[in-house]
């Protein structure tokens, strides 16, 4: 945990994938930890911003929930995270933090080139599952 995160790329284990120096001095919590109170929470049910017009149209996010996307090749997933991302860190001053979880190193290493591009890395902290973890951004071969 920390702003060392920002603009890196680790698998599930804290391990460096983007071919960066080793991370040091972060802060680590356990995944079986308590759950935060519900009084340090914000208020679920209160409509999230996306700056997305389909998405606030058809499947509006809402402040504590969860959002997954999914789809066929081809589709634009890789386009729709890049401008939820951007429009979080841009448009509210904020952070990301993505989850792969079970994404092939190629599409990983898709949406790590485009959020580059994009300048929104630096405000973006990326951890991925299986997969992804045997393999380093910079020299992916888009085998997983």
């Amino acid at each position: 945990m920390g702003s060392e995160l920002l603009g890196r790329v680790i698998d599930l284990h804290g391990r460096v994938l983007d071919g960066g120096l080793p991370l040091q001095g972060l802060q680590r919590a356990s995944l079986y930890r308590a759950p935060p109170r519900a009084s340090q929470l914000q208020r679920a049910g209160q409509l999230y911003p996306t700056g997305i017009k389909a998405i606030a149209l058809f499947s509006p996010f809402t402040h504590g929930g969860r959002a997954a996307v999914f789809g066929g090749a081809g589709v634009g997933k890789t386009i729709i995270l890049t401008e939820f991302i951007r429009n979080a860190v841009e448009h509210l001053r904020g952070v990301a933090v993505f989850a792969g979880i079970g994404e092939r190193s190629r599409e990983g290493l898709e949406l790590w080139e485009e959020m580059k591009r994009r300048e929104v890395l630096g405000q973006t902290a990326m951890v991925f599952g299986h997969g992804a973890a045997r393999c380093d951004p910079p020299s992916c071969t888009g085998e997983a």
